[in-house]
């Protein structure tokens, strides 16, 4: 491995949120290194800290419960060898310290390997994830230079666009037809309350959907200047000009005929019972996010 230190970004929001987006926005920097495979979900990083966290369940107590929770229903890692106990001292004062730099090391060595494929020297790596999944818990005790953004959008239009999105694929998607409206809508409220809990207590970049629409090199300038990374005018302007050109992704992913339109497209699409709940359970925290 090169001597250069690559942290990580991660992009923290939910489903349909304008994730796919801020990756290829963010992944087109030079500064910041990402898999570019659409939909922007390869996890190299969470795999890996997601494995020392299982492996090293003995020293931290609660590995048992993380065997199933970097992507659902795949169990990569098995559980916690001593649920009882809370593991030898060998393990905790050794085996978890290796298991930690064998994991951080992979991690830098995938990412180096990918920098030098992309013809890149970043500061940053880059990867998507749901709020509430732990891995990024673990990036953030491996890594010294970690940092995270938050991507959030109207709730009313995030229910609106998952069942627009799972029409057009023909399947359900995000666990909207599985779960009442109560429970599901009380999910969103949840992951809510802790991006707000998160962005107050440590300063967090927070990015609204609609405004990374609206304005998107005025958004991308500060949010690189946020985190490190001096914005260059051109350099931003040209992004979003690729970016834009980009329709075989958009045609993918989109649900509405360009960005603009999907800033108030639930009007439309949104079934009223998912406006009644979203309003008497995340109306008050809505405003918080500027939403009305």
């Amino acid at each position: 491995m090169t001597g250069a230190i690559i942290n990580p970004l991660m992009l923290l929001s939910l489903g349909r949120c304008g994730t796919t987006l801020l990756m290829n926005y963010l992944s087109c920097q030079p500064e910041i290194v990402a898999f570019r495979a659409y939909p922007f979900e390869t996890r190299v990083a969470q795999y890996y800290a997601h494995v020392a966290g299982v492996l090293s369940g003995p020293a931290v107590g609660n590995a048992g419960e993380l065997h199933n929770t970097i992507i659902a229903g795949k169990p990569w890692v098995t559980g916690n060898p001593y649920p009882e106990q809370a593991g030898p001292e060998w393990h905790r004062n050794e085996f978890s310290p290796r298991l930690v730099s064998l994991s951080r090391d992979s991690i830098r060595h995938a990412y180096e390997n990918e920098s030098q494929r992309q013809g890149k020297a970043p500061k940053y790596f880059l990867e998507k994830s749901h709020v509430l999944t732990p891995a990024p818990r673990y990036l953030e005790k491996m890594f010294s230079g970690y940092r995270e953004i938050y991507l959030v959008r109207d709730p009313r239009a995030i229910v609106a666009s998952i069942i627009t999105f799972n029409r057009k694929r023909g399947y359900d998607g995000f666990g909207i037809e599985a779960s009442p409206v109560d429970e599901f809508t009380e999910g969103l409220c949840q992951t809510f309350r802790e991006v707000r809990r998160r962005t107050k207590e440590d300063g967090s970049a927070l990015i609204r959907y609609e405004d990374l629409v609206i304005s998107p090199d005025e958004v991308l300038s500060n949010l690189l200047e946020s985190i490190g990374i001096a914005p260059d005018g051109e350099t931003v302007r040209n992004i979003i000009a690729r970016v834009t050109d980009m329709s075989d992704i958009r045609d993918l992913h989109a649900t509405t005929g360009n960005n603009r339109e999907s800033l108030d497209s639930w009007k439309a699409n949104l079934p009223s019972s998912y406006e009644t709940a979203i309003n008497s359970s995340i109306g008050e925290l809505m405003k918080d996010f500027g939403y009305r």
